[in-house]
C-alpha cells in the first residue's frame, strides 16, 4: 500500500501547487486589473451624421452599441455605416485611454486584427487580376528560398486557408499564452518565415481547412517576390490609396500611428480589463497587423463594392467560398480573405441575405466589417478590448445595426 499513499501524496501535492499557482495568477492579474468608467453611458463622446433622414435609426444603433461596450467592459466602441457607397453615421462611444480619461475620436485608430486578412487579399487579388501574381502558381516561384514541401503550394491555398499552415501555438506569454503575443521585431517579411517555415504541413493544401494567420505572412512573401514591391507599400498603393483609407496603417510597435487607442484585455474572472501587453506585429502585417478606424473600413467596403479596387470578376472570386478536394465547400465558407455568410432578413423568416464578413481580434483589439451587397450596406465597428469569445458578438452587434438600418430601408420603398 506504501506506493499508494506515494500516489495521493504526490497528487496531494500537485493539487496544492496548482491552486496555489491559479491563485497567485488571479491575484496577479487582478493587481494590475482597471475599472471601466461610464459603462452605463450611452451618450457619444463623438459623432457625425451624415444624412438625418436616418437619425431613429442611428439612435436605435447607438443602444445596441452602448449594450455591446457594457457586455465586453469595452473602454471604447466605434462604428461606421455606409449605404450605396456614401457613409451615413460614424460614431465613437467611451474612452482611447482609461488611466487618462483621452475619450475616443473618429480618428481613433484600433489595432483590427485578422480583418488585415481582407485587406491583404484584395491587395493580392490587384497583383492577380492585372498578371503580376499567378495565384495559382507554386509558392517557390516567388519565394525560392522557402523549404521545399512534399506538395505544391499556392497562393490561392493560402489566401483561403487550405494551404495546411500552421496557426499561434501555445506560448508562456501571460495572459494570453499564445503566440499571437509575440513581441519580437522582424526587419522584413522573409525574416518573419522563420517563425514556422521549418514546421511540417498541417495536410496536403486543399485537401482540408485550417485558419492559418502564418498561412497570410507566407502569401505576404509571394506577393512581394511576385510584385518586387515591399508588403506594407503594396497595400499602400493597392488598397489604402484608392479608397481613401487615411487612417489605416501598420501596428508599428516602436512608431505606433497618430491617434492609436490604447489596448486592453477583458477576462470573466477578473474585475476591470488588464492593459494588454506589448506586443510587435511585424510577423503578421498581412493577417493581423494593422491599424484603421470603422470610417476607413467602410470606405474600403465601398471600394470593392464599386470596382474602384478590383473588377467585379475577381470580387466575385474572392467572394465565393472555395471547396476543398472533396469537393465540398470548407467549413467556413471563406472565399479569398472573406466569409461568405448569410444574415435573416425579415426577422423570424427563412430569408437569407448574403453578408460578407470578417472579424479580427488582436491582442488588445476587436474589429468587424461585414458588406451586404443586395442593399449596399457596410458596417464596421471596432473595440479596444479582447473579450473572451473573439469577435463573434461585434460581429451580431453589426448584423443586429445592418437589420435596423434595412428596416429603415423597406419602409421607405413600401
Amino acid at each position: 500500500m506504501k506506493w499508494f499513499k506515494r500516489i495521493v501524496a504526490t497528487v496531494a501535492v500537485l493539487t496544492v501547487l496548482l491552486i496555489i499557482g491559479v491563485g497567485g495568477l488571479f491575484a496577479w492579474l487582478n493587481a494590475g486589473s482597471l475599472d471601466v468608467p461610464n459603462l452605463s453611458a450611452n451618450a457619444p463622446f463623438a459623432s457625425q451624421v451624415f444624412d438625418q433622414s436616418y437619425a431613429t435609426t442611428i439612435d436605435e444603433s447607438r443602444e445596441v452599441m452602448a449594450r455591446m461596450r457594457s457586455a465586453w467592459q469595452a473602454p471604447a466602441v466605434s462604428i461606421a455605416v455606409a449605404i450605396d457607397g456614401e457613409i451615413i453615421w460614424a460614431e465613437a462611444l467611451g474612452y482611447a485611454d482609461i488611466e487618462s480619461l483621452t475619450p475616443a475620436t473618429l480618428e481613433s485608430r484600433f489595432a483590427i486584427g485578422s480583418v488585415s486578412k481582407s485587406i491583404s487579399a484584395t491587395a493580392a487579388a490587384s497583383l492577380w487580376e492585372e498578371g503580376t501574381l499567378d495565384l495559382d502558381a507554386d509558392i517557390h516561384d516567388y519565394v525560392p528560398d522557402y523549404p521545399e514541401l512534399p506538395y505544391p503550394l499556392t497562393t490561392r491555398q493560402l489566401l483561403s486557408h487550405q494551404g495546411g499552415i500552421r496557426h499561434y501555438q501555445l506560448a508562456m506569454i501571460p495572459p494570453v499564452f499564445s503566440e499571437s503575443g509575440l513581441n519580437e521585431a522582424f526587419p522584413t517579411t522573409r525574416d518573419a518565415l522563420q517563425l514556422f517555415k521549418d514546421d511540417p504541413l498541417l495536410f496536403e493544401p486543399d485537401t482540408d481547412f485550417a485558419y492559418s494567420t502564418f498561412g497570410y505572412t507566407l502569401a505576404s512573401a509571394a506577393m512581394e517576390g511576385a510584385s518586387g514591391v515591399g508588403f506594407l507599400d503594396l497595400l499602400q498603393q493597392r488598397v489604402f490609396d484608392p479608397a481613401g483609407m487615411t487612417n489605416t496603417a501598420a501596428d508599428l510597435r516602436d512608431a505606433p500611428a497618430a491617434n492609436r487607442v490604447s489596448d486592453y484585455i477583458w477576462l470573466r474572472l477578473v474585475d476591470g480589463v488588464l492593459p494588454a501587453p506589448e506586443t510587435d506585429s511585424s510577423y503578421k502585417w498581412a493577417g493581423g497587423g494593422l491599424v484603421s478606424t470603422p470610417t476607413d473600413l467602410v470606405r474600403f467596403g465601398n471600394a470593392l463594392l464599386s470596382g474602384d479596387l478590383v473588377p467585379e470578376e475577381t470580387r466575385t472570386v474572392m467572394f465565393t467560398p472555395r471547396t476543398t478536394a472533396d469537393g465540398e465547400i470548407n467549413p467556413q465558407y471563406y472565399g479569398l480573405g472573406w466569409r461568405i455568410g448569410g444574415l435573416y432578413y425579415p426577422r423570424e423568416s427563412e430569408s437569407i441575405l448574403t453578408m460578407i464578413n470578417h472579424g479580427g481580434t488582436a491582442i488588445g483589439g476587436t474589429a468587424i466589417i461585414l458588406i451586404l451587397p443586395e442593399s449596399g450596406i457596410v458596417v464596421a465597428m471596432t473595440a479596444n478590448v479582447t473579450p473572451p469569445g473573439g469577435s463573434g458578438p461585434l460581429r451580431s452587434a453589426a448584423a443586429d445595426i445592418a437589420r435596423l438600418f434595412l428596416d429603415q430601408m423597406s419602409a421607405t420603398t413600401d
